[in-house]
């Protein structure tokens, strides 16, 4: 079983990778985690030295080499279905799920966490709200390409591994 977990910033990606890995007995992968542990740099340094082209062609390497392993979930960046051919390398290797939260819901969770984010860091509420409004329009094709779409807010735990078990093995 390969799943990848797809959404914007703030959509709960990493959360709910945990959830679920937990309870399916399936090791989790944060993509950008282990992005960071290989370059040995955080993702805010990755962006300030190289650029936002170098980190997404990090991500792109790091996603074909976790392909490799046969049972995982995947929390993966918000951009990462966006670049290269991405989104259609992980339909065809497992089941996608968009993480379509509220915009209102992650805006307030990126409040608390934008100094981790380089995208989002400089940005005041108001920006950050426009950011997050225009980004995801932009992102929304990528997204809507995902076998699966939840609202993470709305959705339990029994709920969100009934959805994924009945598109793993519909029978």
């Amino acid at each position: 079983m390969k799943v990848f977990l797809l959404g914007f910033m703030g959509s709960g990606k990493t959360y709910w990778g945990r959830r679920l890995a937990a309870g399916m007995n399936v090791p989790l992968i944060d993509l950008d985690e282990e992005i960071v542990k290989d370059a040995g740099m955080s993702i805010p340094d990755i962006f300030a030295r190289k650029g936002e082209a170098y980190f997404r062609e990090l991500e792109r390497d790091k996603l074909h080499e976790i392909l490799q392993n046969e049972h995982f979930i995947v929390s993966c960046g918000g951009g990462v279905p966006c670049f290269f051919d991405n989104m259609v390398v992980m339909n065809n290797e497992g089941l996608t799920i968009w993480l379509d939260a509220p915009v209102e819901v992650m805006v307030d969770r990126l409040k608390r966490w934008r100094h981790e984010r380089p995208l989002i860091r400089d940005l005041d509420d108001d920006a950050l709200r426009e950011y997050v409004e225009t980004k995801l329009n932009e992102r929304r094709f990528f997204y809507q390409q995902a076998q699966l779409t939840i609202n993470p807010v709305t959705s339990d735990l029994s709920l969100f591994t009934n959805k994924i078990y009945a598109c793993i093995d519909p029978t």
